[in-house]
């Protein structure tokens, strides 16, 4: 009976240790507008489900008709130095992060939980169709996410099918059509006086 309890016990602690619901990476495109040629677009990337997030690094992988416009990567944005790093001029992956907090019970720096936005890129796309952005991480090289929560570094690949649609055509002004509606009736009206 002593052996039946200790095998019961043994796999119910092997069940829950083998849990492996590890975070992931997702991304909002443009929240969710149209996206138009000629026009800027954003791209946020979340780590969703984190436990203990200290890093991450991903490569983008995008049509050459795109442009990254001015200061188009922010990482850890709406985040201040000294706890959110960019890191990215230091890595070999093209975006790159690192949390520098430290929590209970060493500080009093928050964990890093949950979902979490990670970066917010800004294109400009030159031409019409539907294109493939993809995110890549290689985690023999030590890129992906960086969780304490989990064992390993956890593996970006993402990929999203974005449609530019052909530039929009500006509307004039109601006001300026009324207005030189009123300037040819009064030319028409002065031609009829003569």
């Amino acid at each position: 009976m002593k052996n039946q309890w200790l095998q019961i016990i043994s796999v119910l602690v092997f069940m829950f240790a083998a849990q492996t619901h590890a975070a992931s990476v997702d991304l909002t495109v443009n929240n969710g507008a149209d996206i138009y040629a000629g026009e800027a677009f954003s791209i946020d990337v979340y780590a969703r489900d984190a436990v203990d997030l200290i890093g991450f690094e991903f490569n983008m992988n995008y049509d050459s008709s795109w442009a990254l416009t001015p200061g188009g990567v922010s990482v850890w944005p709406g985040e201040a130095l000294p706890l959110y790093d960019d890191v990215s001029a230091f890595s070999s992956a093209d975006v790159a992060g690192n949390y520098l907090g430290l929590p209970l019970p060493f500080g009093s720096d928050p964990i890093l939980s949950g979902d979490i936005l990670l970066a917010s890129l800004r294109f400009v796309a030159s031409s019409v169709d539907d294109f493939t952005f993809s995110l890549l991480s290689d985690i023999t090289n030590g890129e992906g996410l960086n969780d304490l929560g989990f064992l390993d570094f956890i593996e970006i690949n993402v990929e999203e099918t974005i449609t530019v649609n052909a530039a929009r055509v500006p509307e004039p002004p109601v006001i300026l059509i009324m207005l030189i509606g009123l300037l040819g009736l009064a030319k028409t009206t002065k031609l009829r006086k003569i």
